[in-house]
């Protein structure tokens, strides 16, 4: 395999600084910013000013490390098809965050990922940076053949279809959700569905059961992600949407590993809150029951 890849002389690493819906960052190189450092959409150039610390060595820009299931493996993963090609070199992330980055080691161990992680928080000159494009990001939606093939680590391919309904639920995940989901997995439960809270499971099992069920369904959130980490999946995927946001990334992904995608946008109404944590009222159970009814 060719390598998607450039090995640059004394780089220089900006932090990000920011949020992670708007931040300024990048790696800049004979001054100019690369374009491959950035994430479309949300993140522009930092100001080019002298480096405060230097790397002696050779180092692989990992991109940005976020505290979200979804975000993660699409964008803080986003380079890992180039990490594939490197070796055991340390790995270079920026953050809006200072610490517990708890849930992005347990990502990365599951991807058989060992290399040393630095962080990078103030303007940093790398004696030698490897650094290539993104092999996915979120608008618009990219998802390269190589990017697909890094992350597909569970092997679900040797793995019989284990024939589940699962119901990928959020009425006790800490953040938002749906007033009357509950009323909504009884029945669903009564046609013999598995209602599964994938923040209640290890990871492995998470991306086992998800990518051999048979039908994998759920409110749009992060865990419907857990499929890409297999090397294929075996079901169709139903994503309801309480925003009216499709989700063309995982339409995209999901049809690389043989998946199916359906997306659905039932009515509903505000009970509280600000996003990430809105809680919603289905206005008609039977716009998302009328869909799985007989599956």
């Amino acid at each position: 395999m060719a390598k998607s890849f450039s090995i640059l002389p004394n780089a220089r690493v900006m932090p990000l600084q920011g949020t992670i819906d708007a931040f300024v960052s990048g790696v800049f190189h004979n001054g100019v910013c690369l374009p491959e450092s950035l994430i479309e959409g949300r993140s522009s150039p930092a100001a080019l000013v002298e480096p405060v610390q230097k790397l002696s060595g050779t180092y692989i820009f990992g991109g940005y490390l976020f505290g979200h299931f979804g975000h993660c493996i699409v964008e803080s993963l986003a380079y890992l098809h180039i990490i594939r090609q490197c070796g055991d070199f340390p790995i270079l992330f920026m953050s809006p965050r200072t610490g517990n980055f708890a849930l992005n080691k347990r990502i990365l161990r599951f991807l058989n990922v060992f290399n040393e992680i630095i962080l990078i928080k103030e303007p940093t000159q790398v004696e030698k940076l490897v650094i290539g494009p993104a092999g996915s990001q979120i608008k618009p939606p990219l998802f390269s053949d190589a990017q697909i093939a890094a992350l597909g680590t569970f092997p679900a391919s040797r793995e019989e279809p284990s024939g589940e309904k699962i119901w990928l639920s959020r009425s006790e995940f800490r953040y938002g959700g749906l007033e009357n989901e509950a009323a909504i997995e009884k029945t669903l439960q009564e046609w013999g569905w598995k209602i599964m809270h994938p923040e209640c499971l290890p990871l492995p099992e998470q991306v086992r059961r998800i990518s051999t069920a048979s039908c994998v369904a759920g409110l749009d959130g992060s865990a419907f992600y857990g499929a890409l980490l297999a090397d294929t999946v075996h079901g169709r995927f139903f994503v309801f949407s309480r925003r009216n946001h499709m989700p063309p990334i995982l339409e995209l992904a999901l049809s690389k590993k043989t998946g199916t995608l359906r997306t659905f946008t039932p009515a509903v109404t505000h009970v509280s809150g600000v996003w990430p944590d809105i809680v919603y009222r289905l206005d008609d159970p039977e716009q998302i029951l009328g869909v799985l009814r007989g599956i």
